[in-house]
Order: C-alpha cells, then structure tokens, then sequence
C-alpha cells in the first residue's frame, strides 16, 4: 500500500526518466529489505540530482575537489570518506562529480596524487617512500605501480629523465 501511494506520487517523475522507472521495477521485485533500502536511496538520489539547479551541482563538485586537493595525502581518502565528510551517498557523490569534473573521484585523487608526487621526484632528493607517505600512498611500492601504471616509467626513471632535462 504503501509502495502504491509512492509509486503514484512518482509517476509523472518516473515517466520522463527511465532510469527512475527501471529503479522502481526494480524495487517491485527485491527480496529483501536491505535490497529495497539501497534502490529507494538511488531513486532519491535522481530525484535530488534532477531537481538540483547546474550551479548547485557545481558549487557541491568544487567543494568536493577543493576536499580532495587538501586532503589527496590521507591514503584511507575514498568515495566513502567523501560521502560521509559531505553527508551523502556514495552514488550521489560519484555521480554529481562525473558530471561536473569528466572524472571519477577515484580518478581525480589519483591524478592529484601523481601531480604531486611528479613534483616532488623533480624538485626533491626525497626518498620514494617518504614521497609516497607525502602523496597519499601506502608504501613506495603502490606508488611506483600507479605511477609506472600513468606515466610508463618507474619513478626513480622518471626523477633521471627530469633532472637530465634541467
């Protein structure tokens, strides 16, 4: 009963956006209540999303980077730490970020962390763990990976091919 009265105060909503139709049928069909809690969070988090003017979007994206430039050191910094630092759903949060910036959040603090680290290997005689520590990176390990994953060359590689350049 209650389903139907929710069902029909969204219908004309869920008519225009298919996503949201494709969501409802979905809860129609779940088996359990902590499956039907996660789809009603997402039909909210449409709904929210299309009724939020293109400068609010923006303004939450922004606020979310300035987040990440100033915190892209904490290596525990993830889609969840967001969601909770800014009280809202990680699929909120992905997406709102997707639109505004073209890049996942995961894929924006990964770029940060690179840039950064990019720096101080060109700047620093540094070591590559301490480096790491400094950019958000658990060990030297997980940053030479990412690194040779983004850059093609390892970072000790890449410090020789900046200083070489200077």
């Amino acid at each position: 009963m209650v389903w139907n009265i929710a069902f029909e105060t969204l219908g004309g909503v869920v008519e225009k956006k298919p996503e949201l139709n494709l969501l409802c049928r979905q809860i129609s069909s779940a088996k359990s209540l902590e499956e039907i809690s996660s789809l009603v969070q997402q039909v909210f988090d449409q709904l929210d999303l299309a009724n939020l003017p293109e400068g609010k979007k923006e303004s939450k994206a922004q606020q979310l980077q300035q987040y990440i430039d100033e915190h892209y050191m904490d290596p525990d910094l993830n889609l969840t730490i967001l969601s909770e630092r800014f009280s809202m759903n990680p699929s909120y949060v992905a997406r709102i970020f997707k639109e505004t910036s073209g890049l996942s959040v995961l894929a924006y603090l990964q770029q940060q962390r690179l840039t950064r680290a990019k720096l101080l290997l060109e700047t620093t005689t540094l070591n590559l763990t301490d480096i790491a520590l400094r950019t958000g990176y658990a060990s030297g390990w997980t940053l030479t990976r990412a690194f040779k994953c983004s850059e093609g060359v390892p970072p000790g590689a890449y410090r020789q091919m900046s200083q070489s350049a200077n």
